[in-house]
């Protein structure tokens, strides 16, 4: 399916929505025929490449622009045509995007700076505070009865916790008994003031989780290849301790948290000889790659109580989301940087590059 603005302008084609009412769209309007064109099939694509996408100069990506035909892999890129000078993508990774066929091939390739680093901060901070607190336990169980004391009185005298299910088993006939709320059965709620976080990856979206956990009180380990320089420290505006390897640093963590990409040394980093390093009870957020945690190697920690609480806002097999029945467990659905700000400051940084390259050949977060 395509809808196009018609001319004889430079034809850039977009997958994936925008704010049309964006003065900077408008104005882009003005030097190029837009095309927007929906990905259906790989098939369909390859098709329309040697007819309605013949004579494309740019293509504008949005979010994960080629999952659905497989990504953009070197037999679809031979086919892309001649034409074409300039792919640029408003997320910040890439993964399944062949550079060097691209390169082949003279096509520049262009990701979006990290205008969401504080947006992923805040998921962060919502799976903390449900590891700490499980405030999504509570909200989740006063839905069902609405009733403020019978819903803590559920949680405070569970029968049991399913360990192997990551399920709390109610006792009903104990729905009076009144409880405080700081326990959920033999499971403590605890404060995050005083406890120790470890960032791995402190990249702009390591800074700013490192800032947000700094301000609930917490004590900050990062963890990154190379340390950062004392005035770096200084200028973070909140105390740090650098770590070299999580190796050595697990057994004093209450809190770890993932925000890195994957690479062919980070895969499977949280891995069971790790998670045997871990302190019990250990909060494990991930808003970096799914692939950096091993999958079932968490989950037997979780059933070991090695680790006390899981929160993913990425995942393994994404766009498929498993253990969503587990309550020792907080899922978002990859919405780290989704806010409305975001999605347009990633679309007006798109749309400038486009036309500082096709017009004046300046580019900008060139990756091939």
């Amino acid at each position: 399916m395509m809808t196009e603005m018609r001319g004889t302008k430079p034809r850039v084609v977009f997958f994936g929505g925008l704010n049309e009412n964006l003065p900077e769209f408008k104005q882009f309007t003005k030097t190029f025929d837009v095309v927007f064109y929906e990905l259906v099939s790989r098939e369909q694509f390859v098709s329309d490449l040697n007819t309605k996408l013949q004579n494309v100069v740019a293509i504008y990506g949005a979010w994960a622009p080629f999952g659905k035909i497989g990504n953009l892999d070197k037999e679809l890129v031979v086919k892309l045509p001649s034409s074409l000078k300039l792919i640029t993508v408003c997320s910040a990774g890439y993964g399944g995007i062949d550079l060097e066929a691209l390169r082949v091939r003279g096509i520049k390739f262009c990701n979006s700076p990290t205008f969401g680093a504080s947006a992923v901060a805040e998921t962060v901070l919502y799976h903390v505070l449900n590891g700490f607190r499980k405030f999504g336990l509570f909200e989740a169980t006063l839905r069902q009865n609405p009733h403020t004391i019978e819903a803590r009185s559920l949680l405070g005298n569970v029968k049991t916790f399913d360990a192997d299910r990551g399920v709390f088993v109610f006792d009903h006939s104990n729905k009076t008994k009144y409880c405080f709320g700081h326990h959920v059965g033999t499971i403590d709620v605890h404060s995050p003031v005083g406890k120790t976080a470890t960032v791995i990856g402190f990249g702009a979206i390591g800074k700013e989780v490192g800032a947000r956990l700094s301000s609930l009180g917490m004590n900050i380990i990062y963890i990154k290849r190379n340390r950062l320089s004392p005035e770096e420290e200084g200028q973070l505006g909140y105390r740090v301790r650098y770590a070299a390897r999580i190796h050595d640093v697990a057994a004093e963590s209450d809190c770890i948290v993932l925000c890195l990409p994957a690479t062919p040394q980070s895969i499977n980093m949280i891995n069971r000889d790790v998670i045997q390093l871990m302190k019990k009870g250990v909060v494990l957020v991930n808003v970096g790659r799914g692939s950096l945690i091993n999958d079932k190697d968490m989950i037997q920690g979780l059933k070991d109580g090695r680790i006390g609480f899981v929160g993913l806002d990425v995942f393994p097999e994404e766009p498929l989301v498993h253990h969503c029945e587990r309550q020792d467990m907080s899922l978002t659905p990859h919405v780290g940087s989704a806010t409305s700000e975001n999605f347009d400051q990633t679309a007006i940084f798109c749309l400038k590059n486009i036309t500082q390259y096709l017009l004046h050949g300046k580019i900008e977060n060139l990756q091939n």
